[in-house]
């Protein structure tokens, strides 16, 4: 069974005004007092340096770029058919820890109708890990919205699902192998329009060889 994190999107900044606080002068003295209060660590500079570590940490974390990925990007791993492609979708896993990684449960849902047991159960392992942005009744009404103004068919509303969750949670990009549905001029266009006409901001939608 694929277990999955829920995110609540925006939570993460919290920690940063937390930390602030944290590095000032006399909430580091008092921190540090209940610190001895409550165990054995009597070094005040080992206390300020775990303190200004996590926190620098946090800082780089919220300098990294957002990335939603549609499942053509997880699947193209394992796709043999397309080498150049396998290759490129490579080189960009190595290199996720430069960025924030999401995915949704459509994505999930994807995967899981992957008739090949051994493979599903390898695009499943290939996601563990990665944060899951719920799929909202916003998100549900956006993506109608793309189906009618025909940026994506109906008969695939998947793919409509993945531009407004990646559209609603103020992702950087959305990296995507569809060059039928999503990577193309015409539905960035489109989708321009539509996230004009509903006061949204733009997605860029790009291939993970566009990142590298």
């Amino acid at each position: 069974m694929l277990r999955s994190t829920v995110l609540e999107f925006g939570g993460r900044y919290s920690y940063k005004k937390t930390y602030k606080k944290i590095l000032n002068p006399r909430t580091i003295k008092k921190a540090t007092s209940r610190e001895f209060q409550n165990t054995n660590c009597w070094s005040l500079y080992s206390l300020i340096d775990k303190i200004q570590k996590k926190y620098y940490y946090l800082l780089e974390m919220e300098n990294k770029l957002n990335l939603y990925l549609d499942t053509s990007v997880i699947s193209a791993l394992f796709d043999e058919r397309n080498p150049q492609r396998q290759q490129l979708t490579m080189e960009f896993f190595d290199k996720l820890n430069n960025f924030h990684i999401y995915i949704s449960p459509v994505t999930l849902s994807e995967l899981e109708s992957t008739p090949d047991d051994d493979l599903r159960e390898k695009l499943e392992e290939t996601v563990m890990g990665h944060m899951v942005l719920p799929v909202t009744e916003e998100i549900k009404l956006l993506a109608m919205e793309y189906i009618k103004h025909s940026v994506i068919p109906e008969k695939y509303e998947e793919d409509a699902y993945h531009i407004a969750i990646a559209v609603i949670n103020k992702m950087d990009y959305l990296l995507s192998w569809n060059f039928k549905h999503l990577v193309r001029e015409k539905t960035r266009k489109i989708v321009e329009k539509v996230n004009m006409m509903n006061n949204l901001r733009m997605i860029d939608i790009l291939t993970p060889a566009e990142l590298l």
